[in-house]
C-alpha cells in the first residue's frame, strides 16, 4: 500500500519547520509528500524549498504553488488529487504528528478493507510546543481500539480534525465529483460521507497534536471560554446551523437517512439558539428532555443552564 501525504499551506512560517520535521522523521516514510501554497505572503514558500533541498526529498516531495487563492477546502482537494497513491494523510502546517502515526494508520488500512476513513485522536499543544490539559479538554486516553463512527455522532460532537486523518484515494475520486464545488469543510465533508457509508473509523490513539495559538485557520480560542461566554456559545451555535444547512444544500453522495438525521440535528440546534437569546430555563429543560440524550449531550445542557442563569453577551 502505497502512502501519500497532503499539506495545505498559508502563512504559515513560524510552525512549518516542526510539522515538516514531524513528517520527515515518521517511521514509515510516505512515498509522496504534496504541499500546496495557497498564496502566503509571508516566507513559507522558501522555507519548505530549502527544506526539500537540504533534506535531499525532490524525489518525492512536491511543492505547489497556486496561481490564485483557492482558501483552505479547495487547497486540500488540490493536493490529496495530486497524490497518486493508495491512501491519503492530511496535514495542516501548524501541527506535530507522533512519528509512527503513518506505521500504525497504515497497518491498519491494510488490514481493514471496509475503513475509508481512518482518524486518530490528538492533544493540544501550544505555541511553545507544550502539552495543554484542562477541564474541557483532559488528557486523551489511549486504548488502542478501533470503532465505527456513525453520523449522529459526528452530529453530536463533532472531534476528528483533518489532521488526524487518512483517507483512501478510491473512496476520495468515488465523493470528489459531487462535492468539488461545495464550501463545507472538507474533513467534515469526509467524515459524513465515510460514515453515511459505514466506513468512518476512529482508533483510539493519540496520533498528533493540535497547536492552538492566534493564528489558526478556525481561530480557535481555548474551548472554556466558548462554553462561559454567551455570545461567543450563540457564534459558535450559528458556525455550525450554517455548516449543516451547507451541507443539506450540497451535493454530498450520502442517503436519505443521513439527511433526516441532519435535518432532525439542525432544527434542535435552532431551538436551542433561541432558548439561549431568550435566556429561557424553560425551553432549555424541554428542549433537553424531549432529546433524552439522543442528539444533546449532557455536558451542552450544564453548560446552557448555565449560560442562561449567569451568561452575559460581552
Amino acid at each position: 500500500m502505497t502512502v501519500g501525504i497532503a499539506v495545505a499551506l498559508y502563512n504559515g512560517e513560524k510552525f512549518i519547520i516542526e510539522q515538516l520535521d514531524s513528517i520527515y522523521n515518521q517511521t514509515r516514510k510516505p512515498e509522496k509528500v504534496i504541499l500546496c501554497d495557497d498564496g502566503s505572503r509571508d516566507d513559507t514558500v522558501k522555507i519548505v524549498e530549502e527544506y526539500i533541498t537540504q533534506k535531499n526529498l525532490v524525489d518525492s516531495w512536491t511543492l505547489c504553488r497556486n496561481e490564485k487563492n483557492l482558501g483552505y477546502v479547495h487547497n486540500f482537494y488540490k493536493a490529496i488529487s495530486l497524490c497518486d497513491t493508495d491512501i491519503v494523510f492530511l496535514s495542516d502546517q501548524d501541527d506535530i504528528w507522533e512519528k509512527e502515526k503513518i506505521e500504525k494508520m497504515t497497518a491498519i488500512m491494510e488490514q481493514r478493507n471496509e475503513i475509508q476513513l481512518l482518524s486518530c485522536k490528538y492533544g493540544i499543544i501550544d505555541a511553545q510546543s507544550v502539552q495543554q490539559h484542562s477541564i474541557v479538554e483532559p488528557e486523551a486516553k489511549e486504548t488502542g481500539e478501533i470503532r465505527n463512527i456513525d453520523v449522529q455522532t459526528i452530529l453530536k460532537a463533532y472531534r476528528w480534525p483533518g489532521m488526524l486523518m487518512c483517507i483512501r484515494k478510491d473512496f476520495f475520486h468515488a465523493i470528489y465529483p459531487f462535492i468539488e464545488e461545495s464550501k463545507v469543510a472538507h474533513d467534515f465533508m469526509f467524515a459524513v460521507c465515510a460514515a453515511d457509508a459505514n466506513g468512518f473509523y476512529e482508533y483510539d490513539y493519540v496520533g498528533a497534536y493540535h497547536r492552538r495559538h492566534d493564528n489558526n485557520t478556525a481561530r480557535e480560542e481555548h474551548r472554556v471560554f466558548k462554553l462561559l461566554n454567551l455570545e461567543k456559545k450563540l457564534s459558535e451555535i450559528v458556525h455550525t446551523k450554517t455548516l449543516w444547512e451547507d451541507f443539506l444544500s450540497a451535493k454530498a453522495p450520502v442517503g436519505e437517512n443521513t439527511k433526516e438525521v441532519m435535518k432532525e440535528r439542525l432544527a434542535l440546534q435552532i431551538k436551542r439558539k433561541n432558548a439561549l437569546e431568550q435566556k429561557s430555563l424553560l425551553q432549555i429543560i424541554s428542549l433537553y428532555r424531549q432529546d433524552k440524550g439522543k442528539m444533546l449531550r449532557l455536558k451542552s445542557f450544564i453548560c446552557d443552564v448555565w449560560l442562561v442563569l449567569f451568561g452575559k453577551n460581552v
